[in-house]
């Protein structure tokens, strides 16, 4: 399978910079979206270091990572995506040893097509969705107080608006022993898939989301409607959007 890929980031109507950062590398049908943490200009850097280590791992041949302990049994390109992430963990923890840089992280959502499968490696609640004919679906789940308080059934949706949001229990560069989470999708040709930040799918409905998919536009239009979207709801975080769409 070949596959498009188109991404876009855009500041937002509140925030004076933008620590978001975006990876768009169609030679390695790859695509990826970082949304950083940690203040005076330290997200940006966690984000842009992420997005310029996982390039470097996939432009010099980086290897399936057998160093990082990870499962045999994944097929080698779910090892290679998941290893990219956890070498970008490494930089942005060397990176942090700067002064005003402790603590600094980022979320991450990368996903890669190989063959007739697309692989989705996350940490965070940066968001993967398929849209494949006029249905969507979220591939991803958010790692955060939310989204495990929901997952245990402790709290219903109606309840979720009540927790913080913006609180996430992974990210890259914050905590020892990182599991990236790593989702197979068979493919088909027509395939649409985004990644976003949180300054897109936190202001914007699903079904928004979903019409703007699945409505068969060119990337770049369908990037630029998304961000138009999360500024029309308020614009009050950075906002990155990410499409590959799959072709035979």
């Amino acid at each position: 399978m070949k596959v498009q890929v188109f991404g876009q980031t855009d500041t937002g109507k509140l925030r004076s910079g933008n620590e978001d950062s975006i990876l768009v590398a169609p030679q390695f049908g790859l695509g990826v979206v970082c949304d950083g943490m940690g203040g005076h200009e330290a997200g940006e850097v966690a984000s842009k270091t992420a997005v310029d280590s996982i390039f470097a791992w996939f432009n010099e041949g980086g290897d399936d990572g057998s160093h990082f302990g990870l499962d045999p049994a994944l097929p080698g390109a779910a090892r290679r995506l998941a290893s990219a992430i956890l070498y970008a963990d490494q930089a942005i923890r060397t990176a942090a040893q700067v002064p005003g840089r402790q603590g600094m992280g980022t979320t991450v959502v990368a996903a890669m097509v190989d063959g007739n499968t697309l692989y989705v490696g996350h940490a965070g609640d940066s968001r993967a969705y398929m849209g494949r004919g006029r249905a969507m679906m979220q591939v991803t789940q958010d790692h955060s107080v939310v989204g495990d308080l929901l997952r245990a059934g402790i709290i219903t949706e109606a309840q979720a608006v009540h927790v913080k949001k913006n609180a996430i229990t992974r990210a890259l560069g914050v905590t020892d022993n990182l599991v990236v989470d790593v989702d197979a999708v068979a493919v088909q040709p027509g395939d649409t898939f985004l990644l976003c930040s949180d300054g897109l799918h936190g202001l914007v409905p699903d079904e928004a989301i979903g019409a703007h998919l699945c409505g068969g536009q060119e990337l770049p239009d369908s990037c630029r409607n998304l961000i138009d979207a999360a500024n029309a709801a308020g614009g009050s975080d950075n906002i990155s959007t990410v499409l590959l769409r799959v072709e035979a």
